[in-house]
């Protein structure tokens, strides 16, 4: 079966001040990741080197490492339109949500636009003042909202907080959301956005050393929900799955960033699966053992138990 390649799409939320500019500023500074389109509320706040910008146009600027930033003037939509006329075509699209948006209403266009689909919704969480904001009788409702619709939460100046305010916050956030956890600062771009779809695993890029890996040379299921019910086994703490799943004869595309799961046919070559988490969050057996359903051969790489 042959789909028509989709251009994925990240929606990055988070309320007022969480950071979420700093987080968009990591992945246009960075030379080794995919050509990413970026869609922002305002060019002012995003701090683009000089030397970066290639061409600056009144809705768009092209960086000189292949990606373009755009500003969402009149409606998602449109500027989702722009980007995704753009040659060479982008790898990945980022949508930065307003600080007081609901980040699943800006995901529907990841779901349901034209030559999109949604990767993730990614919320970012200034850790030492969330707790007070939840609080807050005026916007305390929309930012415990914000945390339910997260596929992953990215934790933001965690150096404020002492070792008890952050063992504090872990389990105050276990109330409100069951997504996985990590820090900004150890947060790999190929953990957030994955590689591109048509590499095979021997050009996976692999994350930072402080996340555990478990890797499958070869995954085979006997059909897409084995796929869906074996990896819904698969411990919370596992922030992201990449690789290929074959069916029969038919190759599967998996993608998994924190809660949310995608399997799609797809008639690019390719072999391999690698689950990833934070090093100490979860035993590496497990995640072994779960992935061995889909394969008899297993092997970690940087798998560490805490």
């Amino acid at each position: 079966m042959t789909q028509t390649r989709s251009t994925p799409v990240t929606v990055v939320g988070g309320y007022l001040g969480a950071g979420k500019t700093s987080l968009i500023n990591r992945l246009l500074h960075q030379q080794d990741v995919a050509r990413l389109g970026v869609l922002v509320n305002d060019f002012g706040e995003i701090n683009i080197d000089d030397g970066l910008i290639a061409e600056r146009g009144v809705n768009t600027i092209s960086l000189s490492n292949g990606c373009v930033c755009c500003t969402i003037s009149d409606s998602v939509g449109a500027a989702l339109d722009e980007v995704l006329k753009i040659r060479p075509s982008v790898d990945h699209v980022i949508i930065e949500a307003s600080g007081v948006a609901h980040p699943h209403k800006i995901a529907t266009y990841g779901q349901g636009w034209p030559g999109c689909s949604l990767n993730a919704v990614i919320v970012v969480v200034n850790s030492s003042t969330i707790q007070a904001q939840s609080g807050d009788r005026f916007v305390g409702k929309l930012c415990v909202e914000q945390l339910g619709q997260a596929d992953l939460l990215v934790l933001t100046h965690l150096d404020l907080c002492s070792d008890g305010a952050i063992s504090e916050l872990r389990a105050w956030l276990r109330n409100h959301t069951d997504s996985p956890l990590i820090d900004a600062h150890t947060l790999s771009m190929s953990t957030l956005i994955g590689v591109d779809k048509t590499e095979t695993r021997e050009n996976f890029s692999m994350p930072h050393v402080e996340f555990g890996t478990a890797h499958l040379h070869y995954a085979n299921a006997v059909s897409v929900d084995q796929i869906r019910s074996v990896l819904g086994e698969l411990s919370r703490s596992v922030v992201r799955i990449k690789g290929f799943v074959s069916v029969g004869e038919s190759q599967y595309l998996v993608q998994g960033v924190g809660r949310r799961l995608t399997v799609e046919a797809t008639d690019v070559g390719g072999h391999g699966l690698v689950a990833i988490w934070p090093s100490g969050s979860c035993d590496p057996r497990h995640v072994n053992a779960v992935l061995a359903q889909l394969d008899k051969s297993v092997i970690p790489l940087g798998a560490t138990a805490s």
